[in-house]
């Protein structure tokens, strides 16, 4: 028996859902790794240390990206093609460019004796961030499509529904990255 295809409204209500149910269980996983972290610092043999300088760097880039993501979706609103592309391409340069910091603050971590398999502290550190980071690769990856696809053929205003997905997800892993960072900064340094 064939179905018909559903709805482009249809199609993105179910997606948005997926999304939300994704977003709820990265809070937990969050949640749970902020949690272990501080019951694992109240058990002693904490050790702090400053956070790599890049990481509040990497604040303002992600910043920045929540910023020409926001400026991706109100042009594409106008059906603005050229600048909606710039934005996007803005939005996947500076979410890499966020990669690249993560790699460079682990890099400046190894370098003052922090290391994965040390203390538990700088243990937290890496699996909180780096799953942080997998979650921007992700999003970088989505980002990337999304800008290819936007290359072969013209706006689509019964396809805006896509990129406000994609919109929120950005805008949720950079609210994400604020809260970490803040938890870290008054955790382990």
């Amino acid at each position: 028996m064939m179905t018909a295809p559903l709805p482009e409204e249809n199609r993105y209500q179910a997606l948005r859902l997926m999304l939300y149910l994704a977003i709820a269980s990265m809070i937990m996983l969050f949640a749970a790794l902020t949690s272990a972290l501080l019951v694992s610092k109240g058990k002693g043999d904490w050790q702090l240390f400053t956070l790599p300088p890049i990481f509040w760097v990497n604040t303002l880039v992600i910043l920045l990206s929540s910023g020409s993501m926001y400026l991706a979706v109100r042009s594409y609103r106008a059906l603005q093609y050229k600048p909606y592309l710039n934005w996007l391409l803005a939005t996947t340069l500076l979410g890499s460019a966020f990669l690249i910091g993560q790699l460079l603050g682990w890099q400046q971590l190894t370098a003052g004796g922090i290391r994965l398999s040390g203390n538990v502290s700088g243990s937290y550190l890496y699996v909180i961030s780096g799953a942080h980071a997998v979650h921007v690769a992700g999003g970088v990856v989505m980002l990337l499509i999304s800008l290819l696809r936007s290359w072969r053929r013209p706006l689509n205003p019964a396809r805006l529904g896509g990129l406000q997905l994609l919109a929120t997800y950005w805008h949720f892993v950079d609210l994400l990255w604020l809260y970490l960072m803040m938890f870290l900064y008054f955790n382990v340094s």
